[in-house]
């Protein structure tokens, strides 16, 4: 990463698939891909046959899908109402998800 000179020297956002290499680069701040997350998710529901990672599943294609149609009409982001409903609701996905399994749903890779 550091020969090609980008991130040592990026200062917006950038957006990854967690991998802990990205996180030593502190001038800048850190997204995570939510197209990586939807791929874990999927891999988990399949492989240990975890149905209740729909819920998830739906929630990050539901805020896509109000995001698309938020820049359709010029907005830069979703209101603050929308926001808040989706912080809650994906919010109560992950606790939901703790009690039931004992861990959260989205796994952490570093």
């Amino acid at each position: 990463m550091n020969d090609i000179g980008i991130l040592p020297e990026f200062q917006g956002t950038a957006i990854h698939d967690s991998l802990s290499a990205y996180f030593t680069y502190g001038q800048c701040r850190h997204g995570l891909c939510n197209a990586h997350h939807l791929r874990e998710l999927i891999f988990i529901k399949e492989l240990y046959d975890q149905s209740r990672i729909d819920e998830m599943i739906k929630c990050l294609l539901k805020m896509k899908h109000k995001t698309e149609k938020a820049r359709e009409v010029s907005q830069r982001q979703l209101s603050k109402r929308q926001i808040k409903y989706f912080e809650r609701r994906y919010q109560s996905i992950i606790e939901i998800g703790t009690i039931f399994s004992g861990s959260p749903l989205i796994p952490v890779h570093g």
